[in-house]
């Protein structure tokens, strides 16, 4: 069937909403302010948490306090280390509290959450959902999300030890001092 709802949708894509790094870090604010936009619901797209760690120390597996300079260390440093931040991306893994939070904001049949893993092992499924909660039609979300492309690979462990070397052998990057300091 097609759309019930003849208006248009407004779709706020990024993963900057939740993240803390290089933007304002207030993730509850941030969600009061798309609030305001009129926009008046939200699909929350939460990933497996020990996933999600594992590929953020794999894309910079650093100091976390020094995005630029910082020296390799182990994945379990560099969690504590992350978590002693004073706007660390591990709150943006309370997933609770945000949908907690957009529940009260939007109600609870405008929020729909959906996980990760689940939209790339069963698309099918979540392109059910989807369809059911935005009145789409069902058969062209289907075809839409069995066309994703795959989940990006990330950095891999060689380019981190090239770039750890690198690092320990020449000393901070020299577009490092061109870089403002980290939020």
């Amino acid at each position: 069937k097609n759309s019930s709802h003849p208006e248009k949708l407004t779709i706020l894509s990024s993963e900057f909403i939740t993240s803390v790094f290089f933007n304002y870090p207030n993730i509850d604010e941030k969600v009061k302010r798309i609030k305001t936009l009129g926009v008046d619901g939200v699909i929350i797209v939460v990933r497996n948490q020990a996933k999600l760690i594992e590929s953020q120390y794999r894309e910079h597996p650093f100091e976390p306090k020094d995005l630029v300079n910082g020296k390799p260390i182990n994945l379990h440093d560099w969690v504590i280390a992350s978590g002693k931040l004073e706007y660390s991306f591990l709150e943006a893994l309370n997933y609770w509290r945000l949908i907690d939070n957009c529940t009260k904001l939007f109600s609870k049949e405008k929020v729909l959450v959906i996980q990760f893993e689940e939209l790339i092992s069963n698309p099918g499924i979540v392109a059910s959902r989807l369809s059911e909660h935005l009145h789409l039609n069902t058969e062209e979300t289907n075809r839409l999300l069995m066309n994703l492309p795959k989940e990006n690979a990330g950095v891999s462990e060689n380019y981190n030890s090239a770039r750890a070397l690198k690092k320990k052998l020449l000393g901070a990057f020299p577009e490092a001092k061109q870089m403002p300091e980290p939020c």
